[in-house]
């Protein structure tokens, strides 16, 4: 039997966090969230996910900021990221990685999760 992938969602909105979740767990992930990167970065000292799902505007450290230590970070620089966020200004800042823009068609975000998951 294949080992469960997990994602780690980072975004401060409950209620989005909540229905990520449920998503990503109606499609057998192993989901951890956090509010902030400042938690999602604990996060990783615990578990290594397979992806992440990383919101830019959050409060105590933005997805960019995140992105930052992530990066500086071996064993954790090659984990893929998905990034999201309501304004296309902070969208355009970040180069390289799939990004989706809010409100997220929950189809596309689940498309992108299933071709950038690491295995």
């Amino acid at each position: 039997m294949e080992p469960t992938k997990s994602i780690l969602i980072i975004e401060d909105d409950h209620d989005a966090r909540v229905a990520l979740r449920m998503v990503f767990e109606d499609m057998n992930f192993e989901v951890f969230t956090a509010p902030n990167g400042l938690e999602g970065i604990k996060i990783l000292f615990e578990h290594k996910p397979n992806l992440i799902i990383l919101d830019l505007m959050m409060p105590l450290m933005t997805g960019e900021e995140f992105l930052r230590v992530k990066s500086g970070t071996p064993e954790w620089a090659q984990i893929p990221v998905i990034v999201i966020s309501a304004s296309q200004e902070h969208l355009n800042s970040v180069q390289i990685m799939p990004k989706l823009k809010k409100p997220l068609d929950l189809h596309s975000l689940s498309h992108l999760a299933q071709e950038n998951i690491a295995v």
